[in-house]
């Protein structure tokens, strides 16, 4: 197979065309048979049937290196049957002639490096040729628009709601009708990814990039793109790793108006909604181990595979000197004894088995005290814990080497590393929701600056996510378990990592239900996903079900996410704030003065203290929106509007 690869691919090519080239010609392919008629996509595999064995009567090398993997991939992973049983046909034959191919299906067939599907099966990944009509429906709609069922949306077809939503946001802002084209979308997702150094999610984006005709020369990195896209990494870094030092300025720089590569307020809330969702889908596929489609190799030749990590960790951890696993510095019997008492308290707290209460305090006051004694805590006694593993912070020149010749390319000249928000710093403050929340003030600019149903598919799949459950809790299966103070704990302990306070939350759940080794799990999906090893998976808690940790990483994904939005939209209110205030000024000194200040000095509170709480709806901005407009003339013509333009 290697052989037929280097043969194929001989010749002086550059990656970026080598890449463009096999990416169009795939989705060219193969794209005939994206139709929902059956009569018509049943003539087009026809079709295509006879032109792959016309490449293997031939013996042509790119049937193996530009057709096979996706022939592959479809015959297992197709959503209709007809589809998987033409191309099983031709993919049978190129394997019984080419031995060596054969070893790509193994590859498919592995939808996660952290567990294997089908360990349990009454918790096996659905499969997309499932009973459930509702289900296949989902893995068709995902066919017929992207061409393909990733891994990642199989393993999220264990809480098919949150797929449902999941897919409808990806179509709401990748594919749909919004500012920017399709290609910067993907191209921006790319970015979002590499920032957290996702593999699986920038090879996918790579991809999409390509077939939406974008330019295979910015496959080579953020060198090769127009200044106005590169001029994003920053935002892009800041919102990956410390999203609370946005601030007005940084927005303010990306929507000055006289420069040619400025940005509108419509394109950057479009960018900021992007980036995010990005930042949150690598956090769960990396926090599952998603393994990558095997037609998507192509876009990993200069990254380094999740596969030779896992199947390596051994010699990692050699070179590294310390393993960053989470569950090094904890004895396993001690996890275990803080699941029984985690699944004790959530059935008292359901009104079961409450004889268990004095054991449960007794076993777990030694917890307890550790965790109010923390100084991490935000507030004095509020019992608030932010576990760190000091393991995280380990990276030699080796590694680092490795990294910089893969998804740094698309990081800027300068790479930002993730650092804890600090309760003490004197450059920022804590984010009280009670100020500014996604409620009130981030939902609506959403829905002014984006329109369509993104805004709303996102609120949604918010509020599906903190409210999922199956009354459930670990493999045992035990039934009416109140699973909401433990997905309360995991929401608003990744918002306080990065810096959100919900003021009328007691932050003292967070350290009953959430142990030491789930926190320090929690916070590396959140926060460094591509730290995350098979043994963070297996052991931060031991007795939840593979689906049911990825519902807890659907929690994280999704917080991170909001937390993301909200410092990215405050970011952009702020900047309109000042710009309103510049307005404010000038009306007054153009003797509107009478008019204007009776409306703010109303609200004056209101207006300092939550100054973004609606920019765009503020009775006193509406009032100077309308003095504006009806006297452009005599503003245009004062020297002072000019001076602040």
């Amino acid at each position: 197979m290697c052989s037929l690869k280097r043969s194929a691919h001989s010749s002086s090519l550059s990656f970026a065309e080598a890449a463009r080239r096999v990416g169009v010609k795939r989705d060219v392919f193969f794209r005939r048979v994206l139709v929902s008629d059956a009569d018509v996509q049943q003539q087009m595999l026809a079709r295509i049937s006879d032109d792959l064995q016309q490449l293997l009567d031939q013996d042509d090398a790119t049937l193996l290196t530009d057709y096979f993997p996706t022939a592959l991939r479809l015959t297992l992973d197709a959503p209709f049957p007809a589809i998987r049983e033409a191309l099983a046909k031709i993919v049978n034959v190129v394997e019984q002639k080419y031995p060596e191919a054969r070893e790509l299906r193994a590859q498919q067939l592995q939808v996660s490096h952290f567990f294997n599907n089908g360990d349990a099966p009454e918790d096996a990944i659905p499969c997309v040729d499932t009973d459930d009509d509702n289900l296949r429906t989902l893995f068709q709609q995902a066919f017929l628009r992207t061409g393909r069922v990733t891994h990642l949306t199989q393993i999220l077809a264990w809480h098919r709601s949150y797929l449902a939503l999941f897919d409808r946001s990806l179509a709401a802002t990748m594919t749909r009708d919004g500012t920017l084209p399709l290609q910067w979308r993907s191209y921006i997702a790319v970015i979002g990814a590499s920032e957290l150094r996702c593999h699986y999610l920038a090879d996918l984006e790579q991809y999409n990039f390509i077939v939406n005709n974008g330019d295979g020369e910015w496959i080579k990195g953020l060198d090769y793109v127009p200044p106005k896209l590169f001029r994003l990494h920053e935002l892009s870094s800041l919102l990956a790793h410390r999203p609370w030092l946005l601030s007005a300025d940084h927005v303010a720089e990306l929507l000055r108006s006289d420069q040619d590569d400025s940005w509108s307020v419509s394109e950057l809330v479009h960018a900021i909604i992007v980036l995010c969702q990005a930042h949150s889908i690598a956090c769960i596929a990396l926090g599952v181990g998603c393994a990558e489609e095997v037609d998507l190799a192509v876009f990993g030749q200069f990254g380094y595979a999740l596969e030779v990590e896992t199947a390596s960790t051994e010699a990692l951890d050699n070179q590294e000197g310390v393993d960053a696993s989470s569950c090094n510095s904890v004895d396993l019997s001690t996890i275990d004894r803080d699941d029984d008492i985690l699944l004790k308290r959530l059935k008292k707290n359901s009104g079961l088995d409450s004889d268990t209460a004095d054991e449960e305090e007794e076993t777990g006051e030694e917890q307890e005290n550790d965790d109010l004694n923390d100084d991490d805590s935000y507030g004095a006694g509020d019992g608030f814990e932010v576990a760190v593993d000091e393991a995280d912070y380990g990276l030699n020149a080796a590694t680092a080497n490795r990294r910089k010749d893969t998804l740094w390319r698309f990081c800027g000249g300068s790479v930002m590393r993730y650092s804890d928000f600090d309760v003490r710093s004197q450059e920022y403050e804590v984010l009280h929701t009670e100020d500014f929340s996604w409620d009130e003030h981030c939902f609506s600019l959403v829905k002014r600056y984006f329109p369509g149903e993104a805004g709303q598919i996102l609120e949604d799949l918010f509020n599906l996510t903190s409210k999922l459950t199956y009354d459930y809790f670990g493999t045992q299966k035990e039934e009416c378990v109140d699973t909401s103070p433990y997905r309360d704990a995991v929401w608003y302990y990744v918002h306080r990592i990065f810096g959100i306070c919900h003021d009328d939350y007691d932050y003292r759940q967070v350290n009953t239900y959430l142990n030491r080794p789930t926190k320090i799990f929690l916070r590396k999906v959140a926060c460094m996903p591509w730290k995350v090893r098979q043994e963070d998976f297996a052991h931060f808690d031991r007795t939840l079900s593979p689906s049911e940790k990825c519902h807890v990483i659907l929690l994280v994904a999704e917080a991170r996410k909001q937390a993301g939005l909200m410092y990215g939209l405050r970011a952009l209110g702020e900047r309109r704030i000042d710009q309103h205030k510049t307005l404010i000024n000038l009306l007054a000194s153009l003797g509107y003065k009478d008019y204007v200040l009776p409306l703010l000095l109303k609200e004056l509170p209101l207006y300092k203290v939550k100054a973004w709480k609606s920019a765009c709806l503020h009775p006193a901005l509406l009032f100077i929106q309308f003095i504006v407009s009806s006297h452009p003339i005599r503003i245009l013509e004062s020297e002072k509007y000019r001076a602040h333009a």
